[in-house]
């Protein structure tokens, strides 16, 4: 008789497989997660020269960015699992984690006051305020080194696949 944790293992390599059995050699996860991100990232820096995002209100609530950020949060954990052998997505899931928590948090105070664009954590004004950058700003900082760090990881899945077709 098969155990949970036993069924559990068995049903993340099956995942694991499919993701690296995918289209582009495997690489659809990074690829995907690098453009949801970037797409995320030009929305940000929308709202700090226009005012509004592109895509409109509804894309700029406290809502849809605690559920784009959980995402990220977990599909980054998927990619440790799925390359772990890649130095880059320890910090990004790292990084991540703590920024999908960032918005738990702006979203919790949301809830409780029903005032939007709050600081959140680590942001000037913040519950701990330690970095002197107001919320966008230090939001566009997450996003860009979050890219910075899938670019990384997806040039590293790449050349090593470069390197084995090689061989």
């Amino acid at each position: 008789m098969a155990t949970p944790v036993g069924l559990v293992a068995l049903n993340s390599q099956r995942l694991i497989g499919l993701v690296r059995s995918g289209p582009l050699g495997g690489l659809w996860l990074f690829a995907w997660v690098l453009l949801a991100q970037l797409g995320h990232l030009i929305e940000h820096i929308a709202i700090a020269i226009i005012g509004s995002g592109l895509l409109g209100a509804s894309f700029d609530s406290e809502l849809s960015h605690l559920l784009f950020n959980g995402a990220i949060a977990v599909l980054s954990v998927l990619l440790v699992f799925t390359y772990p052998r890649n130095p880059w997505v320890y910090p990004l899931m790292v990084l991540s984690i703590f920024h999908g928590i960032e918005h738990v948090y702006i979203y919790s105070e949301y809830v409780k006051t029903g005032i939007s664009n709050l600081p959140g954590l680590l942001a000037q004004g913040g519950a701990i305020g330690i970095v002197p950058l107001d919320r966008i700003d230090l939001h566009n900082v997450y996003n860009g080194v979050e890219i910075a760090l899938m670019t990384l990881g997806l040039g590293y899945e790449v050349e090593t696949k470069l390197a084995q077709a090689k061989e």
